[in-house]
């Protein structure tokens, strides 16, 4: 049997309190991405800026073989752990991103689209795109692009 001291006590407690100082600062961070919204669809071939041919390029490597990408809007946002940014979508949907937590440069947000996607957890590091498919659109789809903003 361990006898436990009162100094034991005491940092057993002061590691709890820092650990929940930190799990507060972290509630105060504030993510930057940017979030496109680019529909994809086989109606004519053309890519709407140039900057969307790598995902198009993306897209087909994967095997996702569409002919035409169109950015309809492109944001700066701020995504932070306490309330959730929404974004409204042109076929009626609302995304909504919260930051989960970040860990060693990395984020990692919860992504929701109502009655599509109930939740889904994306990192995000200092490089790289995340796609996530949005619902139809036209004759096509919605795909969000979301990056770290610089």
């Amino acid at each position: 049997m361990i006898a436990v001291s009162g100094n034991w006590r005491a940092m057993t407690l002061a590691i709890g309190l820092l650990s929940a100082g930190a799990a507060l600062a972290q509630d105060d961070v504030k993510v930057p991405l940017r979030v496109d919204v680019v529909t994809v669809s086989n109606n004519g071939d053309v890519t709407e800026p140039e900057s969307l041919s790598a995902m198009r390029a993306t897209f087909a490597r994967k095997g996702l073989n569409f002919t035409a990408f169109r950015q309809l809007s492109s944001a700066r946002i701020e995504v932070g752990a306490k309330t959730p940014t929404v974004i409204k979508l042109p076929n009626g949907r609302e995304v909504s991103l919260r930051l989960e937590k970040m860990e060693k440069g990395s984020a990692q947000v919860k992504l929701a689209i109502p009655g599509l996607l109930d939740e889904t957890l994306v990192t995000l590091g200092k490089k790289g795109t995340v796609y996530q498919q949005a619902g139809s659109y036209q004759s096509g789809k919605l795909v969000l692009v979301l990056n770290p903003a610089r």
